[in-house]
């Protein structure tokens, strides 16, 4: 059986899953450039009679122009938005693939491709979403697509389970996982600098160096970091897709024709719509 690559799926949603992964990393960069100004900030403030106001001054300009880039680019919501076409044209492509509604009767090229330009110009008009084509191809119905489309029942089925289902299964597992981790790490820090801080205060809290604002900057930062991610709420989320998923997954016996294979795969991929719309 074929694996399903991402050059397998329409152009649109590798341009769109580049554009959000991009925007993810220069969005996360810009967020810990400003909190590592804050704690380098902090830490120059607490050293009295060391650093020059100007030096101090030119790293707290640095943190506002990273604010101001925030503001004006926006990467964060060309994250979200291109991560939310590329999942709506994927489920597309597998409704497509397994002859599903409302890909299941006369001129279904036609109607996908429409559907899926729809998506893309609904994004462009409505959330000012930039296009920028990144896809080594240019096909919105590709050759993996129409062969798995066009296989007979039982091994279109197979491919439904094996590519799709399963595949996601993983993925929300793994991911679940992660971010359970990167909360509970974050949560530790947090817990460290504020112990830190407590026995500053007691054994050394009538010292020059004010120890104490760094080790709070950085504990608010780690917050701000899990916040930022959304940790908890992203373990919550996957888990309980993945958990969902499981359950639909447990029905796969009971397919026997196109009609109940229709209706498997609408179950399936409105849980999977639901995790990130």
């Amino acid at each position: 059986m074929k694996k399903i690559n991402d050059d397998d799926y329409p152009c649109y949603h590798e341009d769109a899953s580049q554009q959000s992964m991009d925007s993810q990393r220069k969005y996360k960069q810009l967020i810990w450039s400003i909190l590592l100004l804050m704690i380098v900030s902090t830490a120059m403030q607490s050293v009295p009679n060391v650093f020059d106001n100007r030096v101090k001054g030119i790293i707290v300009f640095l943190g506002l122009i990273g604010t101001v880039l925030m503001m004006i680019f926006q990467p964060d919501k060309s994250w979200y938005i291109g991560r939310a076409i590329a999942e709506s044209i994927k489920t597309l492509s597998w409704r497509y693939m397994m002859r599903s509604q409302p890909f299941d009767g006369l001129r279904v090229d036609d109607r996908f491709i429409q559907r899926c330009s729809e998506i893309l110009n609904a994004a462009i008009k409505n959330e000012g979403f930039i296009h920028k084509p990144t896809c080594k191809h240019s096909q919105i119905i590709t050759d993996t697509m129409r062969g798995i489309r066009n296989l007979p029942f039982d091994e279109r089925k197979a491919v439904y389970l094996e590519e799709r289902i399963k595949d996601q299964i993983s993925w929300y597992q793994a991911k679940s996982k992660f971010n359970g981790k990167r909360a509970t790490i974050s949560l530790i820090v947090v817990g460290v600098c504020q112990l830190l801080a407590l026995l500053f205060l007691i054994f050394l809290g009538d010292s020059e160096f004010d120890i104490t604002s760094v080790l709070i900057v950085i504990a608010t930062t780690a917050i701000s970091i899990m916040e930022m991610n959304k940790y908890r709420e992203l373990e919550r989320s996957y888990s309980f897709t993945a958990f969902e998923l499981n359950n639909i997954k447990n029905r796969f016996g009971l397919i026997n024709n196109n009609d109940d294979l229709d209706i498997f795969v609408e179950e399936a991929e409105q849980a999977i719509s639901r995790e990130h719309t």
